[in-house]
């Protein structure tokens, strides 16, 4: 299946903070922490970035105030 658009699979390294529990050792239960991930990893130097969600693309842009719009 070829998409109207061509893009790039980024696999970014995820920056996990202190607070966060170790995954090995989380109990089963419990819900995982989310992953955070910088925004510079995410741009590099452009302002906007699509992501694949299902069958839909959504847009993430940077704005000059330094705020981020998702549209779909």
């Amino acid at each position: 299946m070829n998409a109207p658009f061509e893009h790039a699979i980024l696999q970014p390294d995820c920056i996990l903070m202190d607070e966060f529990p170790d995954p090995a050792r989380r109990d089963d239960n419990a819900r995982q922490s989310p992953r955070i991930w910088n925004s510079e990893d995410l741009f590099g130097e452009e302002n906007e970035v699509l992501i694949l969600h299902g069958d839909e693309v959504y847009r993430l842009r940077r704005t000059r105030n330094e705020r981020l719009i998702l549209q779909k």
